[in-house]
């Protein structure tokens, strides 16, 4: 999917994400219909592999070959660039769940295990609506901007990324201004404790 987003290929790229949403969604239906949270953990678990499949099902029938796995284009200055981004991908990949294991052990351990769901509810939230941003900047913004070459077409683009970050201010400060709503929308009654904890900070 990412050497498809470099490429561009938007509508190829809308057409894979779109048809592994709902494959994901109906594989996690019926898991967690038949088997309830064991069947959640499964789904979490072969989700991940299902859509490397269908993704590469999809390659394969398709007319427009534009990824070629041949290595004749491979030099060493371009691997080693490559390394450089692997290493930050990894590091990426590694430290935020480790980091996200140690706060929640930490408050299991320090506050009990309800105010680790509230606190994961919190996070679950913030993902989210920081996605809408997100996706835009990976899927858009970054590849436009980094097919461009010159100083002068940089600094044009430029201006989209100004006008996605107040954007993203005004979703935060609607998102905060409803909150109370978004959590009785979001969340069962076993989460009322954070919705009261709202009303306690205001």
């Amino acid at each position: 999917m990412s050497i498809v987003n470099g490429k561009r290929k938007f509508g190829f790229l809308a057409k894979m994400k779109n048809l592994n949403s709902i494959v994901s969604l109906i594989v996690s239906s019926l898991l967690c219909w038949y088997f309830g949270l064991e069947g959640a953990l499964i789904a979490m678990s072969i989700n991940t592999s299902l859509v490397f499949f269908i993704t590469l099902y999809l390659y394969k029938t398709s007319d427009d070959k534009f990824i070629d796995f041949s290595f004749r284009y491979w030099s060493n200055p371009v691997i080693k660039k490559l390394l450089g981004f692997t290493l930050m991908m990894i590091t990426a990949a590694l430290l935020k769940p480790a980091v996200e294991f140690f706060l929640r052990n930490h408050i299991i351990n320090g506050s009990g295990i309800n105010d680790a769901g509230l606190w994961e509810s919190m996070m679950k939230i913030s993902l989210y609506y920081t996605q809408i941003i997100t996706v835009g900047l990976g899927v858009y913004y970054l590849p436009k901007l980094s097919s461009l070459d010159s100083d002068a077409d940089i600094k044009k683009n430029y201006l989209i990324h100004q006008l996605l970050m107040p954007l993203y201010f005004l979703i935060a400060t609607v998102l905060y201004s409803l909150r109370v709503l978004v959590i009785k929308l979001l969340f069962s009654l076993e989460f009322s404790a954070l919705y009261f904890l709202v009303y306690i900070v205001n």
